[in-house]
């Protein structure tokens, strides 16, 4: 029923959109140039004429007076200037189009052919030139990156990459495209190599229809489950931090991975595979990622421990919005099935004063490894 409903109010809202929209003024003089000569033409003088038995006769229909030749110079001048002021548009909006430029960034990691390439599923209304950066990590062995050190170096020279591809372009010309299939370190990383500076559009790969896709779904209100941050003891300055928005983290792994600490998860009311499809969903979802991590750096919390179970396009997003200089070190783990302890590595992000990502791949320096925990409560949202 909800469903149902949501869709109602999203067609709703498209059409007042639609009906509402802004018109331009070289479109608002052509409609009334031919709204102004159409009804002119049946106030002309009319001849009409019949020829029985080779006499012709003939008379003069008069429909209206003079005035409508006035009104059809009017309608004819009208059309005249709103076509040459939209011809003058269109040529200005081609100029510009052809000044912008548009770096797609596609992130290979899981497969190694993903099938149409992302570049080549770009929405046609984006308009400029576009530009493939594709990243391409190695060594890839049923889904898992086999040397996560070598694919941290090739995403260091993405920063560079793409300053000296954008150097002369006004950053309004210039927009980011970005979609990857990659472990959710690896994903995190580019986010916070990329961030959010200039216009950037993320998709993500349907799975069910093997393309690429944008975030155009309706957003279904359904947020995450906020931690009472509270409960933190404040002898702590590590904390294990959750999130599970695609299915539930394994919390005993990642005890087992770093030791015990205080635990903050933020868990997806319903979760499901599909239920990141809306932008406005993934940009609430990030608001409230970056509340709980700023409320962390207020409670003096200095190293997060973050395991995350979400969408590729989501895992990224979270790491474009992490702020670099105000938010706390962070380590984010991959999870491998067949491996003990679960989360295999993590990459040590490029934030907090830290110049470069790093692998950890080791326990933590005790070597502490027991499955106790020490959970920090939930309240509702």
């Amino acid at each position: 029923m909800n469903l149902i409903v949501s869709r109602i109010d999203y067609a709703f809202r498209k059409a007042i959109d639609y009906i509402f929209r802004p018109i331009s003024s070289s479109r608002y003089l052509i409609s009334c140039g031919v709204l102004l000569i159409a009804p002119s033409g049946l106030l002309w003088t009319v001849t009409a004429s019949i020829q029985v038995e080779g006499t012709t006769y003939s008379t003069l229909i008069h429909v209206g007076e003079s005035g409508s030749t006035i009104i059809f110079a009017l309608g004819f001048i009208a059309l005249i200037i709103g076509i040459f002021f939209e011809t003058y548009s269109l040529f200005l909006n081609g100029a510009r189009d052809r000044k912008k430029r548009i770096v797609v960034i596609e992130l290979r990691g899981l497969r190694s052919h993903v099938g149409t390439p992302l570049i080549d599923a770009i929405p046609k209304y984006m308009a400029g030139q576009r530009v493939s950066r594709l990243i391409s990590l190695p060594q890839i062995n049923d889904g898992e990156v086999a040397s996560p050190e070598t694919a941290i170096k090739e995403l260091a020279t993405l920063t560079t990459d793409l300053k000296q591809g954008e150097f002369g372009h006004n950053r309004s010309d210039l927009s980011r495209v970005f979609g990857g299939l990659a472990p959710v370190p690896i994903l995190f990383l580019a986010g916070v190599l990329v961030d959010d500076e200039c216009d950037l559009k993320i998709m993500d790969w349907d799975r069910h229809k093997k393309t690429w896709r944008e975030l155009d779904s309706i957003d279904d209100h359904n947020r995450f489950t906020l931690p009472d941050l509270d409960a933190i003891p404040n002898f702590s300055d590590e904390i294990i931090l959750t999130i599970s928005a695609s299915y539930a983290v394994n919390m005993s792994g990642a005890i087992e991975r770093v030791g015990v600490l205080p635990v903050v998860q933020l868990d997806l009311k319903e979760r499901s595979f599909d239920s990141h499809w809306s932008e406005e969903k993934q940009v609430a979802l990030t608001k409230e990622f970056c509340e709980v991590i700023r409320k962390l750096a207020d409670k003096q919390i200095k190293k997060i421990h973050l395991f995350i179970a979400a969408p590729a396009s989501l895992s990224f997003r979270f790491g474009t919005s992490y702020d670099k200089r105000n938010m706390p070190t962070v380590v984010v783990y991959q999870h491998a099935q067949n491996h003990t302890p679960p989360f295999s590595w993590g990459i040590e992000m490029p934030v907090a004063g830290k110049s470069e990502a790093t692998i950890v791949v080791d326990a933590d320096a005790d070597g502490n490894t027991t499955s106790q925990v020490l959970l920090v409560g939930s309240k509702g949202h």
